[in-house]
């Protein structure tokens, strides 16, 4: 009685994970953190409905040199893949906000916008990067961010504008509107940073999932990042976790 009560409400949270993900999906565009989470919960989903014959099949496999050697593998693998994800998680963690000592220049990171304007992350980032400006009244903001084939104007522009109706000097705001990814983002504001004499120290302002590649990136085109983080809403985040883990992954190999 007690097991089935266990792994009931265990495959009834996967089928809601699932519906989670699809929800998150088809609210915002699906990647790979939708679909990666997808997958994870229509497995684990399985491995709940299936549980006696799998055990039944382990204990089969265990019974031969060759299935022994498979099981041992899968669970090497399987142990690397969660420690590798937990330092991973606990690390994005941990930049999420590290503010410098003094007031620094700042990168704002754009992000998709959503039926032609601003979205919910792009508001929610350009919030942080108001309040940081209103607290250190003399930092520069370089708005980051190039056109989509689907926007109407550049994501920096966007997000200028929007600094500007909350009352920013728009001195104060300057333009990259060329990048494509979060690393252009950041090669393109250290040359800005570079032009303006701005020195080689700025507080990134983005997502909080984002915070640790952003500075892993950063390092690499020669800035010393600190972190200003917005927060996102819980329905989205398990999606960009998990999407993030990959591109952190992917970075720590050399990718850009």
């Amino acid at each position: 009685m007690i097991e089935r009560v266990i792994f009931g409400a265990a495959e009834a949270a996967m089928l809601f994970g699932v519906a989670a993900f699809v929800y998150t999906g088809a609210v915002s565009h699906f990647n790979l953190g939708n679909i990666a989470g997808i997958g994870i919960c229509l497995v684990l989903f399985v491995m709940c409905i299936a549980r006696h014959q799998a055990v039944k099949l382990i204990a089969k496999l265990w019974d031969t040199r060759g299935g022994r050697i498979f099981l041992c593998t899968a669970g090497v693998l399987i142990a690397a893949a969660i420690i590798i994800c937990t330092v991973i998680l606990v690390l994005i963690a941990k930049h999420a906000d590290m503010p410098p000592d003094s007031p620094q220049t700042v990168i704002l990171l754009g992000c998709g916008m959503k039926n032609g304007g601003p979205s919910q992350m792009m508001r929610q980032r350009v919030d942080a990067a108001y309040g940081y400006m209103t607290e250190n009244p003399g930092v520069i903001c370089i708005a980051s961010g190039g056109r989509g084939d689907d926007e109407p104007v550049s994501e920096a522009e966007m997000m200028r504008s929007l600094l500007i109706d909350k009352g920013i000097d728009p001195s104060r705001v300057v333009l990259e509107d060329r990048s494509v990814s979060t690393y252009t983002n950041l090669v393109n504001s250290q040359k800005i940073m570079e032009e303006r004499d701005l020195g080689d120290k700025a507080v990134i302002i983005t997502s909080e999932y984002h915070q640790l590649r952003a500075s892993m990136l950063a390092k690499r085109v020669g800035i010393q990042a600190y972190s200003r983080s917005s927060r996102t809403s819980r329905a989205f985040l398990p999606a960009c976790l998990i999407r993030e883990i990959f591109g952190v992954i992917y970075t720590f190999l050399g990718g850009k």
